[in-house]
């Protein structure tokens, strides 16, 4: 076969290919998308939370590393896709929407908790609630080669017997009720409703606890008291996302078998 005869049989390929995608829908592309789509690296280390029985810090995903795993693959079935922000009461929402096949496809706004006063924590929120979307919406997680490999060793020793693991007793938070906190005042009450949010932060297991907490502690803590404690509020925030780290990476743990 000559060379002008395999350039146009590569062509035709390529035009025959095109035109049965074009018949998709936007559903269907994202079906083929997500077939080929693999896990995104962890090329970052959180030091705040120490992987289980070691001293590392933590492995995670950055929205780089998010965007290099899914890029690709959506553009090859004729998708893009963008991502919506917008200031909101005590935060921000990110959208991730998808274009392709002549539709829109959206994955639904998502809140993130940041202090508009400060850049680096509004920034660093903002990037967090792109990364986390967009991971969600294309069904992407991030493998820990490290931690597998450690439990498969366990799992390989003969010797090794697993001891019944016990459930630790729920230490119980005590909310403040407007009766206990009427009597304080100024900073009192500050560091009495934030010594609340910070038990409670370190109860949740789950998002949805995560979401109850936020609602109940943080949203009142933050009404009450900005423009009054901008400086704490800001650190307060800081800690939000951190739990919201270490609560991502239980539940990544769970899938994994690292329990």
């Amino acid at each position: 076969m000559s060379a002008d005869t395999a350039i146009n049989t590569q062509r035709l390929n390529r035009r025959m290919r095109m035109a049965e995608e074009s018949h998709k829908t936007l559903i269907e592309a994202m079906v083929s998308a997500q077939g080929q789509i693999q896990d995104a690296a962890r090329t970052a280390v959180n030091d705040f939370y120490t992987k289980k029985n070691t001293q590392e810090g933590h492995p995670y995903a950055t929205l780089e590393d998010v965007i290099q795993a899914v890029k690709q693959p959506l553009l090859d079935e004729g998708i893009v896709f963008l991502q919506k922000s917008q200031l909101v009461d005590g935060g921000i929402c990110i959208e991730t929407v998808f274009h392709g096949h002549g539709e829109e496809l959206s994955a639904g706004p998502m809140f993130v908790p940041a202090d508009k006063r400060t850049p680096q924590s509004f920034g660093s929120a903002l990037t967090y609630a792109r990364r986390y979307s967009l991971s969600t919406a294309c069904g992407i997680g991030a493998k820990d080669d490290d931690g597998n490999s450690a439990n498969a060793a366990v799992v390989a020793d003969p010797n090794h017997k697993e001891e019944p693991k016990k459930k630790p007793a729920k230490p119980k938070t005590e909310v403040p009720t407007p009766k206990k906190v009427e009597a304080l005042e100024g900073d009192d009450l500050f560091k009495n409703m934030s010594n609340t949010l910070k038990d409670r932060l370190g109860n949740c297991k789950t998002a949805a606890e995560l979401k109850v907490v936020l609602e109940e502690t943080w949203q009142p803590l933050k009404t009450a008291f900005t423009g009054k404690q901008d400086d704490e509020l800001a650190v307060l925030a800081d800690l939000i996302r951190e739990h919201m780290v270490r609560i991502e990476n239980i539940g990544k743990q769970s899938e994994e078998g690292e329990f």
